[in-house]
């Protein structure tokens, strides 16, 4: 039977701000029902305010030590899939077993993809090629891949993270 999961949003009050009002925040999440929480990912939105994922999900990792932290809906396509693989084998080693990785293409920001030089028509497709791209650069072996979008060759992550990183697929 699976339970159910309780999440909130890891807030700019949580992220930014005095260390001791976010750790009072933090701790009223800890002593709550509330399992996880959630930190969105933009480089550049529309309105010039963005927040990485990946950088906000190690802060509230280490700042909760029990909770999960979900990042998401994370814009792959926007990076290159190696500086991924070691941000997320990083961080998955400082918080073994809590990182969920939600994946997902955009889309209300065209011009977001555009200045990090992705095309808005191929998002899905080069997404895709990340996504096999990470996988094998997340085994922990020797990754070469070759598409029209990037390229590398023997890159090699480790330690993989163990237990492996769940990757859901958004919007």
């Amino acid at each position: 039977m699976s339970r159910l999961m309780i999440g909130t949003t890891g807030s700019a009050e949580m992220l930014s701000g005095d260390f001791e009002s976010r750790s009072v925040l933090i701790k009223q999440v800890e002593q709550s029902e509330i399992d996880h929480l959630f930190i969105a990912d933009h480089i550049s939105f529309h309105t010039g305010l963005g927040m990485d994922g990946m950088v906000n999900a190690a802060t509230l990792a280490a700042m909760s030590p029990k909770t999960t932290i979900f990042i998401g809906v994370y814009l792959l396509a926007l990076r290159h899939p190696v500086p991924v693989a070691r941000q997320l084998s990083s961080i998955a080693l400082s918080a073994s077993g809590r990182i969920v990785l939600g994946i997902g293409v955009g889309g209300e920001d065209r011009h977001e993809m555009e200045v990090c030089g992705v095309n808005p028509a191929t998002r899905g497709v080069h997404t895709n090629h990340c996504l096999a791209a990470l996988s094998d650069l997340m085994s922990g072996q020797s990754s070469s891949y070759d598409c029209q979008f990037f390229s590398y060759d023997a890159a090699i992550i480790k330690p993989p993270p163990l237990p492996s990183v769940p990757i859901l697929i958004g919007g």
